[in-house]
């Protein structure tokens, strides 16, 4: 087809549907059959088919546009997300907007409001700690904007997204005190996040339920960055009675950790073993290799933009009862942890 574009009828023409056919399988409609989708694929692909988002906004009353919406910097978590939602909106010709908000500001309701005003986007998928903001969220309903929390605090309402945090925090935690470890110290996380909060309490019960005892001086603040691993490890490492192992909440965290550990002249892992969370390409880009928790997280990104299109595409009210998927997590062994020298440490 040189020398102009592709037309939908000329897909339909293709794969020998009608272009009824070709607009509902482009648009995910159950209706169409996987092989009958798969042909119009195939055709769209080898035409190098792009549909016109004007005529279909006309068509359908919608924009095609669907946004990432979350507090603080652009890390790697959020990147991880961005990638999964990318992978899901793609197939079905949705465009993904990122939109970073301050929690801290005045009013974030106010401006996700304002941002869907202006952007005239279809839904919105919402990160913690912005999922956990009531306010926010019953805005959310009650304006009928489609949205998907990631990861938030209430599992009983709305759209969402999550694994068992608690769970895959005890459970890192169950490797190390495995591996002889007795003195296990721990870095927290942002504040602001149900996620700290959780990884934390999974912490203490874990200690607890070995017999171990807490022990605050090995305990630091956090922020789920670089910079407070190494302001972390500063703290405990200087403790009277140091750690044979640390437990950052994420994996931003560990790697400053490490980055301290070494500057001291602490050997990793046979003086002193580092365990993270959410197996971010970091993760396995520093030496040696960190053990810690793999979140799903561009699984999550992918699942939640399928959740948000499924809610667009059904034009459903948005306030519902909970529809949930839950995904799974794994501990990932690497280099960064091993047993404590001294069975007795």
């Amino acid at each position: 087809m040189v020398g102009k574009h592709a037309t939908i009828y000329d897909v339909a023409r293709e794969a020998q549907v009608s272009f009824k056919t070709v607009s509902r399988a482009l648009n995910g409609e159950e209706s169409v059959r996987p092989a009958t989708r798969q042909r119009v694929f195939d055709a769209a692909k080898k035409l190098n088919y792009t549909p016109n988002r004007a005529a279909r906004r006309l068509a359908g009353n919608r924009s095609y546009t669907v946004a990432l919406f979350y507090d603080g910097d652009f890390s790697s978590y959020i990147a991880g997300l961005q990638l999964g939602m990318i992978e899901a909106c793609m197939p079905l010709h949705y465009e993904l907007i990122l939109h970073p908000c301050d929690i801290d500001i005045e009013s974030p309701t106010e401006d996700l409001t304002m941002f869907v005003s202006q952007t005239d986007v279809d839904g919105v998928v919402v990160t913690p700690p912005l999922c956990d903001n009531q306010e926010l969220i019953s805005a959310l309903e009650r304006l009928n904007i489609k949205h998907v929390m990631i990861s938030p605090q209430d599992h009983d309402r709305g759209l969402q997204v999550y694994f068992m945090e608690y769970q895959a925090a005890y459970d890192l935690m169950s490797y190390l005190i495995g591996l002889g470890h007795r003195r296990i110290g721990f870095i927290k996380g942002d504040p602001a996040h149900s996620s700290s909060r959780s990884r934390y309490e999974a912490y203490k019960d874990a200690l607890r339920d070995a017999g171990l005892r807490l022990d605050a001086s090995i305990v630091a603040r956090g922020n789920f960055n670089f910079q407070s691993g190494l302001q972390g490890a500063r703290r405990i490492l200087n403790a009277p009675e140091p750690p044979t192992a640390i437990f950052a909440s994420d994996d931003d965290t560990a790697a400053g950790v490490m980055h301290y550990a070494h500057d001291a002249g602490i050997d990793i892992p046979s003086e002193l073993s580092v365990a993270g969370f959410d197996d971010v390409p970091i993760s396995r880009h520093i030496w040696p290799t960190l053990t810690t928790v793999r979140q799903p997280i561009q699984l999550m990104g992918a699942k939640a933009a399928q959740l948000l299109i499924d809610a667009i595409r059904a034009d459903k009210a948005i306030k519902m009862d909970s529809v949930a998927t839950i995904l799974e997590y794994e501990i990932i062994e690497r280099d960064s942890c091993a047993p404590p020298r001294s069975a007795s440490a």
